[in-house]
């Protein structure tokens, strides 16, 4: 495949899209420099995005983070 035709590629790709998180984790890493910085505001940004989650009350005890990892991994393996 031609550059360009990953380009269009892509784009076409993007255009299909709504959800923000992939959008804004194409654009992190299209925008992320070799020094670490785009590292760096992914970090910062899932930082704060941690605290308002806790601040709403978004959160839960590890008893039930592990159930609802084992189940969800479960699924992805078909057991």
């Amino acid at each position: 495949m031609t550059k360009e035709a990953l380009k269009k590629k892509i784009l076409a790709l993007l255009e299909q899209r709504n959800d923000a998180t992939v959008l804004r984790a194409v654009h992190d890493l299209l925008e992320a420099p070799s020094s670490g910085r785009g590292l760096k505001s992914r970090l910062e940004r899932a930082v704060l995005e941690g605290e308002a989650d806790l601040a709403a009350g978004r959160s839960m005890n590890l008893s039930s983070f592990e159930k609802r990892i084992k189940t969800s991994l479960r699924k992805r393996l078909g057991h």
